[in-house]
């Protein structure tokens, strides 16, 4: 049984990491982040909206479980600092069944996929200042956002 675990870890993430080293050359995101807003008020819900749009020559198709744009926070996905602090995600964690075929996202060249979050949600942002925000890369391929900063007064 312990073979069989630690076969399975190996293959994972040397599946995970190939993912990451090779990505086709066909295969093109965008990933962006924005607020409609840049400053907050101390426990004010801070809404991020995110869209990965598809600018290469190939349908990509992606799993959207863990990311902004399941419109939920479910595991930490963002990277969000405060001075030279990082800040810990605190959300939800989702233990989900395997996905189906219907869990998945398709886009086509040009096609955006978008989701909108409160960050409170999943992360304590409970000090007045700044913050910057940036969606962390994905093992599947989604890459790293821009990074946005906001105020809290």
């Amino acid at each position: 049984m312990r073979t069989i675990i630690v076969a399975f870890l190996l293959l994972n993430t040397f599946s995970c990491s190939s993912l990451l080293k090779n990505p086709s050359p066909q295969i093109k995101l965008i990933t962006k982040l924005s607020s409609n807003k840049s400053t907050f008020k101390l426990d004010e819900p801070i809404e991020i909206i995110m869209k990965i749009q598809n600018i290469g020559k190939k349908k990509y198709t992606f799993l959207p479980w863990g990311t902004p744009i399941e419109n939920i926070l479910t595991r930490d996905c963002l990277k969000i600092m405060y001075g030279n602090n990082s800040i810990d995600y605190s959300g939800i964690m989702v233990k989900r069944k395997a996905p189906t075929k219907s869990d998945y996202i398709t886009l086509s060249t040009g096609e955006i996929a978008n989701g909108k979050i409160n960050i409170l949600e999943g992360y304590k942002l409970d000090k007045k200042g700044e913050y910057t925000i940036q969606f962390k890369e994905t093992f599947d391929g989604i890459p790293f956002s821009n990074t946005i900063t906001i105020v809290i007064k």
